[in-house]
């Protein structure tokens, strides 16, 4: 028998995970690999006012939503692209 608040729980657990894991690669690599932001220190007020030092692709171009609360639709969206210029 399947138990759908079970099910619910653990679909929100594995979406908010993948979201952890895209800001620590986000921060690791712009502090450590490619240092393109190495004193970036974002609160977490700015972490979620998006108050990030490097460019972010238009949600619309790549039919992606994000609502009011800033999740993305689909739910299970989660993006990250890294481009590195030497400058």
């Amino acid at each position: 028998e399947s138990n759908d608040y079970s099910s619910i729980i653990l679909k929100l657990l594995g979406d908010h995970l993948a979201e952890v894991c895209v800001q620590y690669l986000y921060e690791y690599i712009g502090q450590e690999l490619w240092i393109y932001v190495p004193n970036e220190n974002l609160s977490i007020k700015d972490l979620l006012s998006i108050k990030y030092q490097d460019i972010r692709l238009v949600a619309e171009a790549i039919e992606i939503e994000v609502t009011e609360s800033l999740a993305m639709q689909p739910s299970s969206a989660v993006s990250g692209l890294y481009i590195v210029h030497p400058e």
